[in-house]
Parts: structure tokens; C-alpha cells; sequence
């Protein structure tokens, strides 16, 4: 009789396994930049999104951005953060824009949840050379 118990645990435990596993949230990113010259300053955002179907475990997400200026740094931002679902850096009215210079946006977004994991970037450009 012992080899039926162990069969029976054997197949609870892998219908357990298969229920589990079918669970899954199934997660899936977003995320974005833009640039833009608004009133003669930069105008920038930044934003990384996880979206689940079901209930996330263990998730994070994350957005890291520089912007450059002629090849030199003139702003970055993060931010992550493992209580929401979405996060967002930028700048408004902080940098003026400069004739004849050429503006780069990077960013780098991060999402991660259960098995998952998202890495992306993106760019934008402003150019105000002739």
C-alpha cells in the first residue's frame, strides 16, 4: 500500500506545480521619453510601467535618464521603486535651450516581476543646429 500513497502525494504535488504555475501574472513593460524645447527650456520625461494580467510578486521597476548637451552631461534623474507600478523622472524649465547645440535624451528602463525581466532603452533628440 505504500507505493499508492507515494503516487498520490506524487501527483497532488504536481498538480500543485502546474496550478502554481499557471497562475503566472504574466507581466509586460511600457515605457517611454520625449524631449522637446517648451518656452525656450527642455522639456523631458522619462516613465517605465509593468503591467500584470494577475497580481505581481517580487516586482520593481526603475528609469534612469541623462540628458546631454554637445556631448556633456547637463542633467540625469532616477528613480525606482518596488510599491508601484510605474515610475517617471524629467525636467521642466531647468535647462535653456541654446542655438547651434545638439540635445540628447538616454534613458534606461528597468522592470523585473517573478521570472520576468525587462531591460530598454530610449533616446530623443533636439537639434537646434542650422
Amino acid at each position: 500500500m505504500k507505493p499508492k500513497y507515494k503516487t498520490i502525494a506524487a501527483v497532488l504535488a504536481l498538480v500543485s506545480v502546474m496550478a502554481a504555475g499557471s497562475a503566472q501574472a504574466n507581466p509586460t513593460a511600457s515605457y517611454y521619453s520625449y524631449m522637446n524645447n517648451t518656452g525656450g527650456y527642455i522639456d523631458a520625461t522619462a516613465f517605465t510601467g509593468l503591467q500584470c494580467s494577475g497580481t505581481c510578486q517580487n516586482y520593481s521597476v526603475g528609469v534612469e535618464a541623462t540628458i546631454t548637451e554637445d556631448g556633456w552631461a547637463v542633467w540625469s534623474g532616477n528613480t525606482s521603486t518596488d510599491t508601484d507600478s510605474f515610475v517617471e523622472v524629467g525636467t521642466t524649465n531647468a535647462i535653456p535651450v541654446q542655438e547651434n547645440k545638439f540635445y540628447y535624451l538616454t534613458a534606461w528602463h528597468d522592470a523585473h516581476a517573478d521570472w520576468y525581466n525587462f531591460r530598454e532603452m530610449t533616446s530623443a533628440v533636439l537639434d537646434t543646429r542650422p
